[in-house]
């Protein structure tokens, strides 16, 4: 009995001339772990990350005077007893963000990247 009969795939064995049997099963023995692992690195798309997370590294690296500035307004609401992330003023900045083109994913992005961005910088701002 050859050694390859119990490595070798039945529909190979079943499929390919007894005198090529040795060779080809070698050679898919061999070399179909390598193919599969290219298949997968080459056929799995590379998971994008969240929108949000875009716009926070915005917000922490570029855009960071407007951070800035945006952490001394919620200082200011704070102090005057009121949260910047009440819910009329988030409302008001969603439709103008819309309003400017945004879809509402966009803008829905665009606000939690400033949250988790103000989070980091200013996290007594409430």
């Amino acid at each position: 009995m050859y050694i390859w009969a119990a490595k070798c795939p039945e529909t190979v064995r079943q499929f390919t001339p007894p005198a090529y049997r040795p060779h080809t099963c070698r050679l898919i023995v061999k070399h179909l772990p390598k193919a599969l692992l290219l298949a997968l690195l080459v056929g799995v798309p590379v998971m994008a990350q969240p929108l949000w997370i875009y716009y926070k590294n915005q917000y922490l690296g570029p855009n960071r005077v407007f951070l800035m500035s945006c952490c001394n307004m919620g200082t200011a609401n704070n102090l005057r007893g009121v949260s910047y992330f009440n819910r009329i003023a988030r409302d008001a900045m969603f439709d103008i963000h819309t309003k400017q083109g945004m879809t509402p994913d966009q803008a829905i992005a665009f606000l939690s990247g400033e949250a988790a961005a103000m989070g980091i910088v200013c996290p007594n701002v409430w």
